[in-house]
């Protein structure tokens, strides 16, 4: 965020040629290796997308690392636009923004909330939710996920789903803003809308469309989401979405449809570039990171990497491709950038842990941004003090000083505030 220069224009290449000078200025041009993007086609475009350009200026491969919070967030839009068809207007969703006015009027006791209908045990939903509530229960007492917006939608689908919290007593919060930097928003609205729905005021298709969506979201997304930002879990969640909206299909077939077209539109991990990292998920199979090692060290290594966008695998859906199956020679990328440092690949991965080489990259990966929220508070920041100054040095000296004070605070809780007033 400090020091970026305003540009006149948001096409491709204005966006390379001052992400390049700024890399100029930092003296780390020669350090880059990937390129973290939201997927609009000023970035991602084949000819004229920034990231293609970027690698034609640095005359070099880079790994392509779209954003996993932008492509999620357009899976729960895509569904929300399936069930609602053309009452779909605008950037906001007119519900949404009435549910927010109303707030102070409705009933908010969390006692007897809307919870959602367990089905029968042992069919194909009933260990779906019951594998989500299992794993939203362990990260609450882990406390997992600290950001509080993270920490309110996993409560929220626990409480969905029947579950008590160990800690503290559950509330609803106050609908938050739409704005982009909430990734999370719709589904918060959403769940929140579903639990207190008997409540309010809305028609009966209103009510069907919204149990819709919040059962697809607390059995489907939100752990998808909530796991999207580590990078040796994504090419398998990715397939485990892909067959999960597969087998949704007899239950919800709109939103199935709507989802599993909008995932083939963003396969980016399960590229050869990027499907590789899964070698360093340890959560994997020994055999099935075995087979990825086997079949890789097989494919002979390139001598050079071409500049290029990744191409997508096509997934056929009534025969899901192995994870191993979808290694080719680019998969080698990731290993250019670490010379020498592979002969790991041909020992059983219990040992790897024992190798030095090894750790050295499964601690990259595991540190790999996929996703740029950073980026997205840059801009909700230069959006909320773009008014104060029009001198570009003294902007710049003030978005130093309100990063360096927010990282002064623990958390923008309304008790950690009042202390630093």
């Amino acid at each position: 965020m400090i020091g970026v220069p305003l540009i006149n224009d948001s096409t491709g290449r204005t966006q390379m040629n001052s992400t390049v000078d700024l890399l100029d200025e930092w003296k780390v041009k020669d350090e880059v290796i990937g390129m973290s993007f939201d997927t609009t086609s000023s970035n991602s475009g084949i000819r004229n997308g920034c990231c293609s350009l970027m690698e034609i200026k640095l005359a070099r491969a880079l790994l392509w690392c779209a954003c996993r919070h932008h492509t999620s967030e357009l899976h729960v839009k895509h569904a929300w636009q399936a069930i609602r068809g053309d009452r779909v207007v605008g950037p906001e969703e007119q519900l949404f923004k009435k549910f927010q006015a109303d707030w102070e009027t409705i009933d908010r006791d969390t006692n007897d909330l809307n919870l959602f209908e367990w089905p029968e045990k042992s069919t194909e939903l009933f260990n779906q939710a019951e594998n989500v509530l299992n794993w939203a229960k362990v990260c609450i007492e882990k406390k997992t996920f600290p950001r509080e917006d993270y920490r309110e939608l996993i409560e929220l689908i626990f409480v969905y789903l029947g579950g008590q919290l160990p800690v503290r007593k559950f509330f609803l919060r106050r609908p938050g803003a739409m704005h982009h930097a909430r990734f999370m928003s719709k589904s918060l609205y959403l769940l929140k809308m579903e639990l207190l729905s008997e409540r309010i005021n809305f028609s009966v298709e209103e009510r069907r469309q919204i149990n819709k969506m919040a059962r697809f979201i607390a059995l489907f997304f939100a752990k998808y989401f909530l796991r999207s930002r580590i990078a040796v879990f994504s090419p398998l969640d990715d397939l485990k979405f892909i067959g999960s909206m597969i087998s949704y299909r007899e239950e919800e077939p709109d939103i199935s449809s709507a989802v599993l077209t909008s995932i083939k539109r963003h396969l980016w991990y399960l590229t050869e570039e990027l499907v590789v990292l899964s070698i360093f998920n340890e959560d994997l199979s020994s055999f099935t990171r075995s087979m990825m090692a086997q079949k890789l060290f097989s494919i002979p290594r390139p001598t050079h990497f071409e500049p290029r966008k990744p191409k997508f695998p096509t997934i056929i859906e009534n025969d899901l491709p192995f994870l191993p199956h979808l290694l080719g020679p680019r998969s080698w990328l990731l290993f250019s950038f670490f010379p020498g440092m592979h002969d790991w690949l041909q020992i059983p991965p219990q040992y790897w842990n024992l190798i030095t080489e090894y750790r050295i990259i499964r601690d990259f990966c595991l540190k790999l941004e996929v996703v740029n929220d950073a980026a997205e508070r840059g801009i909700k920041i230069v959006e909320d003090f773009s008014h104060i100054t029009e001198n570009e040095e003294q902007f710049q000296f003030l978005l130093q000083c309100v990063e360096d004070h927010r990282k002064s605070l623990s958390s923008f809780n309304q008790s950690v505030l009042s202390k630093n007033l």
